[in-house]
């Protein structure tokens, strides 16, 4: 997040429970949102609206079969990559598993790709 200005919008998702302290503390707006209920690349694209520097935090979803609605990995990576944003920059090894109790979740570095607004990313900010 060093290379981004700090006025820009950060939006987190809450699946992530990523501690966002460290970020605000570097002068990053952030937004905390629950992912789950995103069916399209168009909602994940609205979060984004009507901000002049954001980015999105996108993690690789996966799901595992012991636990219900094993499907939404599969539904929030396709919503991902039809959203029309740009990857920036991307970081960490381990899917984050999204329909597993909070408490089971233990990855320590979360494969996560930073997304901007495809104008933004070629400069038309």
């Amino acid at each position: 997040m060093r290379n981004l200005p700090n006025d820009t919008t950060l939006i987190v998702p809450t699946e992530l429970g990523l501690d966002t302290r460290p970020l605000v503390a570097a002068g990053h707006p952030v937004r905390v949102v629950d992912f789950v209920p995103l069916e399209t690349g168009e909602a994940i694209a609205a979060l984004a609206e009507g901000m002049s520097a954001v980015a999105v935090l996108m993690p690789k979803w996966r799901a595992d079969d012991r636990f219900p609605n094993a499907e939404l990995a599969a539904r929030l990576n396709s919503a991902a990559e039809q959203a029309p944003l740009e990857t920036i920059a991307s970081f960490g090894r381990s899917s984050v598993k999204v329909n597993v109790p909070r408490i089971l979740v233990t990855s320590p570095v979360p494969h996560v790709s930073i997304a901007v607004p495809r104008s933004a990313a070629h400069g038309d900010r």
